[in-house]
């Protein structure tokens, strides 16, 4: 017959310690099920309702690692276009459709050119940003496309417009881009779209980041970090709560010294690239034989480029929203200021207003 063992004698105790052992680690176990259980739901839910638009951070991620070339170190530099979009792009994005031509313009489908007889036709190169680039809406509904559906040129020539914009370039960017493809492309007009982000924003800076995520341009990752960064990978939605939630941080931050776009610690020298691709950009036209127009974007206003064009007799107009336009609710979404269809659509009035005073497009039929 065996010998009892009581709860109180060694091997009871640590058969009790055992026994508590594996509940605690049932428990833990529930408990980590449980977080990501909740955390995969929650995912789901942010996925399928899209608070705040926040699929935006998202669709710019997608357009960074998949719609761009990002140029060799040996052709970037602080004033030089950091990347171009790749041509025959297909881009099926959260909201909205992404394509590019066969020279990477913006276009309604992947792979066609809408150029023909450089002379028999009036060519207009739209160059700029994202607000030019139309981000987050589909060609169709575009302000450049509006224009070059709806609009007719002053001599009568088949009106072509050509979309180049991109997002995150700046004015010296756009200036570089013009002068790699301005002699194919063979414009008649350029219009220069200028935003305020053109002084304040380091482009450079933005190339330098994204060269630190390509593969092995860093040292090899450890295995932790690697499922590390396939999990952030995987839970987009509830980083771009948080990246809104930044965003919005940001924005509301109070500025009770009145300080301004000059204030900015990148104001200076954001001026002289900007300024000096401008310069660019009117060389190239004068040499190209092409006319040189801005339409200024600007919030807050940029005098500067005002003064410039003035100085050198390049057509100046405003295409900034005016209040009682920015309350009809022309913003994509909270977390996304871009302009959607109804934006695009006074973006194509305002411009379509200046290039007819500018003498490049027709008065409509009825309008005086």
């Amino acid at each position: 017959m065996g010998q009892l063992v009581g709860m109180g004698s060694p091997e009871g105790r640590l058969r009790e310690r055992g026994g508590v052992a594996r509940r605690l680690l049932t428990l833990g176990t529930g408990v980590l099920l449980s977080l990501a259980l909740g955390l995969v739901v929650s995912e789901l839910g942010v996925r399928l309702l899209n608070p705040y638009g926040i699929s935006y951070f998202r669709d710019t991620n997608r357009y960074l690692n998949e719609a761009i070339l990002l140029l060799p170190p040996s052709e970037v530099g602080p004033q030089s276009r950091i990347f171009q979009n790749l041509p025959d792009v297909d881009l099926e994005l959260q909201t909205f459709r992404f394509a590019t031509d066969d020279v990477g313009l913006r276009a309604p489908e992947p792979s066609v050119s809408s150029l023909g007889d450089a002379q028999a036709e009036l060519r207009v190169l739209f160059l700029g940003d994202s607000v030019t680039l139309a981000w987050g809406v589909d060609d169709e509904v575009s302000w450049v496309r509006r224009l070059d559906r709806e609009a007719s040129s002053a001599d009568g020539r088949p009106l072509v417009c050509m979309n180049a914009g991109h997002i995150h370039y700046t004015t010296f960017q756009q200036a570089d881009l013009f002068a790699a493809t301005g002699a194919f492309l063979r414009p008649d007009v350029v219009v220069v779209t200028f935003v305020t982000n053109d002084v304040l924003d380091d482009p450079y800076a933005t190339y330098l980041q994204l060269r630190s995520k390509l593969p092995g341009s860093g040292p090899a990752p450890s295995g932790f970090e690697h499922v590390v960064a396939r999990t952030k990978g995987w839970f987009w939605g509830i980083r771009g709560l948080l990246a809104f939630r930044k965003l919005t941080q940001w924005e509301n931050e109070p500025n009770p010294e009145g300080l301004t776009y000059r204030d900015h610690p990148r104001f200076e020298q954001g001026w002289a690239q900007c300024r000096e691709g401008f310069d660019r950009i009117l060389a190239n036209c004068e040499r190209l034989g092409a006319r040189l127009i801005v339409l200024d974007h600007g919030t807050p206003r940029v005098e500067e480029v005002g003064d410039w064009c003035e100085e050198n007799g390049v057509p100046w107009y405003d295409l900034t929203f005016t209040d009682d336009e920015t309350a009809q609710g022309i913003r994509l979404s909270a977390a996304d200021a871009h302009a959607n269809a109804l934006g695009n659509r006074l973006l194509g009035e305002k411009a379509h207003r200046a290039l007819v005073d500018a003498g490049v497009f027709a008065p409509r039929e009825g309008s005086e």
